[in-house]
């Protein structure tokens, strides 16, 4: 007689979910499409935040456009320019002179 057939391989585990490391950075908010009108009439002065120069991982206050008064992080910069994920977790990129880090 034939020997018997081998037996079923297991099946495979399923995949975990992909975990964004950048969550715990950005303070959790509800999503605001845009925040122009909201800020349009704010003078400068009104919104705190620090002169320091912005740094990758720092909290961030948009402080012009149409994201004004919007939050998020630094995700990378360049000469010009950076990477900023949003409390709404979009992500774009943004003038360095329209971003600043948030006050303490």
């Amino acid at each position: 007689p034939p020997p018997p057939p081998p037996p079923p391989p297991p099946k495979p585990k399923p995949a975990a979910p992909a975990v964004d490391a950048t969550t715990k950075l950005v303070p959790q908010y509800d999503t605001v499409t845009s925040t122009e009108s909201l800020y349009k009439n704010t003078p400068q002065s009104a919104l705190k935040y620090s002169k320091d120069p912005v740094k990758i991982t720092d909290p961030i206050l948009v402080i012009a456009g149409p994201d004004k008064g919007r939050t998020g992080v630094v995700l990378g910069k360049e000469a010009d320019t950076a990477i900023i994920k949003l409390s709404s977790k979009e992500i774009k990129v943004i003038d360095l002179a329209k971003i600043a880090k948030q006050a303490n």
